[in-house]
């Protein structure tokens, strides 16, 4: 006898359904979110902003200045001199193939004053080097004498001929009169020299994002006039013209006056303005570069601000030719490590606002490298650029109040 089978129940048409409902679920999330996305871009504009064009960089002239220097006492007579007490103070970055770099500063703890009239610099591995410092050092008193270059060769020299021996010329007041000093040892150190670093990983590199863009640019323009107003201690003879040394100037102010103050652990990465940064009497680096920024705008310059995955600096335009740049190592009065980008506007000075070592310093990342990438090398130092390795991106933000 013939059984008919049962038919099978009707899987397939209710997984359609949901299969079609998913789908339709799916594709109106993405049009909300496309239509967000698209509705935030025509509201706000272009993801990236229009900054600055070959007609609207401004250069710095060409302006010199003599380094820091004061005329000597008039009354010098023989005999014997006093003790000094006192101790150097330095700070020293060392590099094989590029060179140490010293500040150095003279802490007086007697009760007579001194004049420093030369520095001899006695390395193991290099020639004497002389420097004429004539500044006074008054009693209880710390002052900055001088920044001095010393070329280190590459490969470095042996752990065993890196010491460095620090000599002074002095006059050394005593009574109504000063006595001559020479020759006087004021320390003896060794030199920690770092290796030369290979070039990391290539970066990419966004200019004028939105995002960074609008935020950089409104808190600087809403201070204008506090910025302009502050140039008078800042730079003071700044509106006879934008120079160079109006730049050095700025660093100086900003390093003299700011220090380093992080945000509070409650605010997270909070953004203070340039008016709130001095305020508060400090910052951090996106603070000191907006502070710093402001101020080379507020003067007529051209300036930017560069973010990297943890840190902010800035950079000033140069024009085409990079020569001016000797006219801050002649006020200097030494060589410095000073790094310049170039790009389809022309060239770049780095400027790490937050260095208080000396104008030109690496950014905080930044290293010397042998030189791999024309676009971005140091000035004076034939064969050598820099580098900021484990970075993956970093956000060009110019600084254009148009």
């Amino acid at each position: 006898m013939f059984v008919p089978r049962k038919k099978k129940k009707g899987y397939i048409k209710p997984i359609a359904i949901t299969l079609a409902a998913i789908l339709a679920v799916f594709i109106l999330i993405a049009a909300s979110t496309f239509g967000i996305f698209f509705l935030l871009r025509y509201m706000d504009g272009s993801s990236y902003r229009e900054g600055f064009t070959v007609d609207n960089l401004i250069i710095p002239g060409s302006e010199y200045r003599e380094p820091l220097s004061e005329d000597p006492p008039l009354f010098i007579t023989g005999g014997q001199a006093p003790n000094i007490y006192g101790k150097v103070t330095r700070q020293v970055n060392a590099t094989e193939g590029l060179g140490a770099f010293i500040k150095i500063s003279l802490v007086n703890e007697g009760n007579m004053s001194i004049f420093v009239e030369y520095l001899i610099l006695e390395p193991e591995w290099e020639v004497e080097m002389v420097i004429q410092v004539n500044r006074y050092v008054h009693p209880l008193m710390e002052t900055y004498l001088c920044r001095a270059y010393i070329p280190i060769p590459s490969p470095a020299p042996p752990f065993s001929n890196r010491g460095l021996t620090l000599y002074a010329d002095l006059l050394i007041e005593k009574n109504t009169s000063w006595v001559r000093r020479e020759h006087r040892e004021l320390s003896s150190f060794e030199i920690e020299m770092d290796q030369l670093s290979e070039k990391g990983d290539l970066f990419e590199v966004e200019e004028n994002y939105y995002f960074w863009y609008d935020r950089v640019n409104s808190m600087i323009e809403q201070d204008m006039d506090y910025l302009t107003s502050l140039l008078d201690e800042a730079s003071p003879g700044w509106e006879e013209g934008y120079t160079v040394q109006s730049i050095v100037d700025v660093f100086e102010y900003i390093n003299s006056e700011i220090e380093y103050i992080p945000d509070p652990d409650t605010e997270g990465d909070h953004w203070y303005s340039p008016s709130e940064c001095i305020a508060r009497g400090g910052g951090d680096c996106e603070d000191f570069s907006m502070l710093f920024g402001g101020l080379i705008t507020a003067m007529g310059g051209s300036a930017r601000v560069i973010f990297t995955d943890s840190h902010a600096f800035c950079s000033v335009f140069i024009g085409h030719d990079d020569s001016i740049l000797g006219r801050i190592e002649e006020r200097s009065g030494s060589k410095l490590a000073m790094q310049v980008w170039e790009d389809d506007l022309g060239k770049w000075l780095i400027v790490e606002p937050q260095s208080n070592f000396l104008f030109g310093w690496f950014p905080v990342g930044a290293v010397p490298i042998e030189l791999s990438d024309a676009q971005m090398y140091l000035y004076g130092h034939s064969g050598l650029g820099w580098d900021i390795p484990n970075t993956d991106s970093i956000y060009i933000v110019d600084i254009y109040l148009d």
